[in-house]
């Protein structure tokens, strides 16, 4: 179980127990503080998700689930980076598939003509 700390009397305390944070040195011993996910849509239900309640509740309800980083591509956009992990290089890793369309080697000359 996860223990949960609270602020009281100038110390973190257990909040089941109100015994004080053990610390295990010298220095300072502070709990893990996690802020709550920003509203947003979600892709798969539509509708508006404002914490992460929320967002267990969609994933869930819809059957999704979160994707690990390592099921993703195997790819890279630095060649030397490429090279050094022993990857794929890819300029476009992680950039959306319609962004390469637009991106084209030929540019508009369009300085002023003397």
């Amino acid at each position: 179980m996860i223990e949960r700390y609270v602020w009281r009397g100038g110390q973190f305390v257990n909040k089941r127990t109100g015994k004080p944070m053990e610390t295990h040195h010298d220095g300072i011993s502070m709990p893990m503080i996690r802020s709550d996910y920003e509203a947003y849509y979600s892709h798969a239900s539509g509708k508006m998700i404002e914490g992460r309640t929320a967002r267990r509740d969609d994933l869930a309800r819809t059957g999704c689930r979160e994707v690990d980083p390592s099921e993703g591509p195997k790819t890279v956009r630095s060649k030397k980076l490429a090279h050094r992990l022993g990857l794929e290089h890819d300029p476009n890793a992680g950039r959306p598939k319609h962004w390469a369309d637009w991106q084209t080697s030929q540019r508009i000359d369009d300085t002023p003509k003397p």
